[in-house]
């Protein structure tokens, strides 16, 4: 059930205020897996459905062909020319075989946008517009794919051999060609797709008057996608052209709006009548523009019971660049910012707040941020240096990769810098939430940056791009292209007696204002706050699926805990989401999937009296110097919360 604000006031007032775990180094790990392909693009599955789903999850990716005859990088002879590959993130073999199955996508996903969808699958549009041959293989590795429409669903079981290739037609393609187009997934299941260019944009190509913008949207999954009069205009991508590629989107909580953010400005737009109103902009006094190839991170903070799930959007990091100069992208003026701005879209008069915070370990541009468990948020790879975009290995546009990484906890606005990675991510990177609470990194076309980094600054560099003609095959150009992996511990993995889900006591299915009931293995009364996290898909800095909600514990018994899920769908959107319990000091064991969709059914437990104890370790407080307001239990009668609601 969505909760009423004088509620949400007896929650946050009455309840217990749980201290949030001090923020710890963590440590990081190298992967076991190779990807086969550079992770482009990235998304979380779920894995085996038995004994139960994210057990064993899988990652798929999928990346840009290399092949022999565009500059010296080889032949991808691991997938032998195939571009996606499905694979086991919690791998302990080091065998390709044993723990990853290839793929391919015949019409070209490069640079498309994606998202999951209601049903659990995932869905990639648009792409590249260029047929690519090759000797290696025998004639040709794709087909235009610009205004392709694909989904994928999971391999049934990667030790197989001889299954039905997982990316499918999703029954049209869009109604024109989409590079760099934003996709998001809303309440009702349909599919909203935006923005982009025709074809693959050369930003030297804009400078002589080529214009491939498409300042446009539509709808999948929906009745609209096949009305007349689409797609249509949207006013701010023609306003911001060239700068609104990949321009952030994700549905409101409250309102059920649509917040853009392209350029230095946003829009709300109602997804019912596609009216769409134009939000106050950035004053822009350090970035020129925060969007590709000035990349940030732009993401929906945690939805807590504490702010009645309101809305906040945080922008870090991308480019400075000072308003008045041009958007000449060679006059060395590209150092990344350590700058975050924000922005309650849904409050009567929005305004951002600007450069009010900035993270510890020095500028990022092409950042990650990952949404962890404790409704915290890390923030990690990029560049200290440069802009996005260019061929593999073409390290010159960004380049001193930023191998810290930070913490922004919401509550004290405030950065942590922890512990620090060892595999650079640049250009075409990416970072996912595992459902086991684990950061997973992985891609990065430019792994040669030590080619202008490095001690020796190769004076044949530009010899090595792709195109170079008669250099094809110079020997000194290193391999741009990275398969490693590595996963990051938090400091919540290491902390001890964490509440352990009974995975076996899980309702899967879950529909809007269900009461439902989670089985542990451990006491119940060390949990102090749940919270979903839907699974994410990545690309381009850009990860629209990932979103925290918090849920309300109404009550526990001497083995489960009871929780109700919001009944508005444009707080939950549907999908495969991670069920997340935390204890009393911080510790958080092993998620469990839940699968939220318009159709199942509401499920109605019958709860038990309340306790009025407090959890073991919890203290009394006032949700100040770093504490947060949790539903830990409730303060006497249920049947008071109940009249309330």
């Amino acid at each position: 059930m969505f909760l009423p604000a004088a509620v949400v006031t007896v929650l946050a007032c009455a309840y217990l205020c749980i201290a949030a775990a001090p923020i710890g180094q963590g440590s990081w790990t190298l992967g076991n897996a190779h990807t086969g392909v550079v992770c482009i693009h990235m998304a979380l599955l779920p894995g085996a459905s038995t004994p139960y789903p994210g057990l064993n999850p899988r990652i798929v990716c999928v990346e840009r062909p290399h092949y022999n005859g565009k500059g010296p990088y080889s032949f991808n002879a691991v997938t032998g020319g195939q571009n996606t590959v499905e694979w086991d993130p919690y791998t302990t073999s080091t065998i390709f075989s044993e723990y990853a199955k290839v793929y391919h996508s015949l019409t070209n996903p490069f640079c498309g946008g994606h998202a999951q969808l209601e049903d659990g699958t995932w869905l990639l549009a648009g792409g590249d517009v260029q047929n690519i041959t090759n000797a290696v293989v025998g004639g040709t590795v794709v087909t235009d794919g610009g205004n392709g429409v694909r989904r994928y669903t999971q391999s049934a079981n990667l030790a197989a051999t001889g299954d039905a290739n997982p990316w499918s037609s999703a029954g049209r393609s869009m109604a024109t060609n989409r590079w760099y187009p934003i996709v998001t997934t809303i309440n009702t299941g349909e599919v909203f797709i935006a923005g982009g260019v025709t074809k693959a944009l050369d930003f030297k190509e804009f400078t002589a008057g080529l214009d491939y913008n498409n300042p446009t949207f539509e709808w999948l999954n929906s009745k609209r996608s096949d009305i007349a009069g689409y797609p249509k205009d949207l006013a701010v991508l023609a306003k911001t052209n060239p700068f609104n590629l990949y321009p952030f989107t994700t549905q409101l909580p409250i309102s059920g709006k649509l917040f853009m953010f392209v350029g230095n400005y946003s829009i709300l737009m109602d997804p019912v009548s596609e009216d769409a109103a134009e939000l106050p902009p950035i004053a822009n006094t350090k970035h020129k523009n925060r969007i590709y190839p000035f990349t940030p991170a732009v993401t929906l903070l945690p939805l807590t019971l504490a702010s009645n799930y309101t809305a906040t959007i945080l922008v870090c990091g991308g480019t400075t660049r000072d308003p008045s100069q041009s958007w000449n992208l060679t006059d060395g003026q590209l150092t990344a910012s350590q700058f975050c701005s924000s922005i309650r879209p849904e409050d009567p008069s929005p305004a951002w707040e600007e450069d009010f915070v900035s993270w510890e370990g020095g500028g990022r541009m092409m950042p990650d941020a990952v949404i962890l468990p404790d409704a915290r948020v890390l923030y990690i790879n990029g560049a200290q240096y440069g802009l996005a975009g260019g061929d593999a290995g073409q390290v010159d546009n960004a380049h001193n990769p930023n191998f810290s990484a930070d913490i922004y906890d919401p509550v004290n606005r405030t950065f942590t810098k922890v512990a620090s990675f060892s595999v650079a991510r640049l250009y075409h990177s990416n970072a996912l939430l595992l459902p086991d609470g684990r950061v997973i990194t992985a891609g990065s076309e430019m792994a040669n940056y030590l080619d202008i980094d490095g001690p020796t600054n190769r004076v044949l560099l530009n010899q090595c791009f792709p195109g170079s003609g008669s250099n094809a095959t110079n020997t000194i150009c290193t391999d741009p292209f990275e398969n490693r992996t590595e996963i990051y511990t938090p400091y919540y993995k290491t902390l001890p007696n964490p509440p352990i889900i009974d995975q076996l006591q899980v309702p899967r299915q879950l529909g809007y204002g269900s009461v439902f009931a989670v089985g542990l293995k451990t006491s119940p009364k060390n949990v102090t706050t749940a919270n979903i996290i839907r699974y994410g898909s990545s690309t381009h800095s850009t990860n629209t699926d990932q979103r925290y909600v918090e849920l309300p514990i109404l009550a526990r018994n001497s083995s489960h805990v009871f929780l109700s899920l919001p009944d508005k769908n444009t707080i939950v959107i549907p999908g495969l989401w991670m069920l997340f319990l935390v204890g009393s000091n911080g510790a958080i064991d092993v998620s469990a999937t839940v699968h939220i969709k318009n159709s199942n059914p509401k499920i109605a437990v019958t709860l038990p009296s309340p306790e009025p104890s407090a959890p073991s370790g919890a203290v009394r407080a006032t949700p100040r110097n770093g504490a947060r307001w949790t539903v830990a239990t409730i303060l006497g009668s249920f049947a008071l919360v109940m009249m309330l609601l």
